[in-house]
């Protein structure tokens, strides 16, 4: 896991696609399962907000995953 802070003008799909996470849902709900409550978001990312992105070992794995669905 990487603690990532997100950039100006910065979304969740353009996140993905630096990282190549085929999909944002997946990043999302990885955040979401990782951080504290408080951290938890549902909606857009803003700047400067702290993002717990998987390894790439854990991007090769969700993205097999995600192709089987």
């Amino acid at each position: 896991m990487i603690i990532y802070y997100t950039k100006s003008g910065q979304t969740l799909t353009d996140l993905c696609n630096e990282i190549q996470l085929e999909n944002p849902e997946c990043l999302r709900d990885y955040h979401n399962q990782n951080c504290s409550l408080s951290e938890r978001f549902t909606g857009d990312i803003v700047q400067g907000m702290k993002i717990y992105i998987p390894s790439s070992t854990e991007i090769l794995e969700l993205n097999k995953k995600n192709q089987r669905q």
